[in-house]
């Protein structure tokens, strides 16, 4: 892991399961040109060895959840920048230059990328576009847009992401609050996988009825619960 350097992007991927995409995942992750470090936030239930590359570290973590994995993630980070990505999600090429010419406006506080599923389904395509719908109306970015934000900010607010489930929602209501944020152009892509299993409109009313709950003081361990139901 890099150390005593500025201007690392820290990389923070939750790993719940070994999967076939994680081994794409990293890779692409490794496309940067710029310096960075990649923690690995693994369940403690997965004994697979990862090989790991110069600039990754595995972080074996008990707590269930993304915002958990998040938060272990941002404790152990040495970078100037945070970004989070989930284990099924391809980053761009140049994503992180895109990432650092955001930010050179001190004004930008954070954001996300632009997003679309691995599926032609044209549902799927409907509830991503346009990217920025979500900001602009709901005020929120999905984790699966791979989150960035400055390290020193969200290094203070640790505790208040540090949830079970809904950590996206947290994150992006501390950075609206606190500075402007961004959409990006570029295009993270994300594994259809869980809507196609789960059904469309069920997995999008599942999605709906978790995030209606937490905004109105639900319990993020009884919304985890829910929302991981068989």
């Amino acid at each position: 892991m890099i150390k005593n350097q500025e201007n690392i992007i820290s990389v923070i991927v939750p790993v719940l399961h070994i999967t076939p995409e994680l081994h794409m995942v990293r890779n692409h992750i490794q496309q940067a040109t710029t310096p960075m470090e990649v923690l690995l936030i693994v369940d403690a239930s997965v004994q697979e060895t990862i090989p790991l590359s110069p600039n990754e570290i595995r972080v074996n973590i008990a707590k269930r959840g993304r915002g958990s994995a998040l938060a272990e993630g941002i404790r152990q980070s040495t970078g100037d920048i945070i970004i989070f990505v989930h284990a099924d999600t391809l980053l761009p090429k140049d994503w992180d230059i895109a990432i650092r010419n955001a930010l050179a406006d001190q004004q930008v506080i954070g954001g996300g990328f632009s997003h679309i599923f691995d599926s032609q389904n044209g549902y799927l395509h409907l509830i991503t576009d346009p990217p920025s719908l979500r900001l602009n109306v709901f005020h929120e970015i999905w984790g699966e847009q791979a989150m960035f934000v400055r390290s020193p900010f969200i290094k203070q607010h640790i505790s208040e992401i540090d949830l079970p489930i809904m950590e996206d929602v947290q994150l992006s209501k501390l950075m609206n609050k606190n500075g402007e944020v961004v959409i990006l152009k570029e295009t993270v892509i994300t594994s259809a996988t869980t809507f196609l299993t789960r059904g469309l409109l069920r997995h999008t009313f599942r999605i709906a009825k978790a995030r209606i709950w937490y905004r109105v003081g639900g319990d993020p361990q009884k919304i985890y619960e829910y929302y991981y139901k068989k």
